[in-house]
C-alpha cells in the first residue's frame, strides 16, 4: 500500500464523517426546535 492510497482512504473516510456530522447537526437543530415549541407553549 502506498501513500497516495492511504492519503485516498482517510479522505473518504473524513468525508463520510463530515457527512455524518452533518446529519447529526441537522438532527440536532430539528430536536431544538421541537423543544423551543413545546417550551413556549
Amino acid at each position: 500500500m502506498n501513500l497516495t492510497d492511504i492519503q485516498a482512504k482517510v479522505e473518504d473516510i473524513f468525508l463520510k464523517v463530515t457527512d455524518i456530522f452533518a446529519i447529526v447537526t441537522d438532527i440536532f437543530l430539528k430536536v431544538t426546535d421541537i423543544f423551543a415549541a413545546i417550551v413556549n407553549k
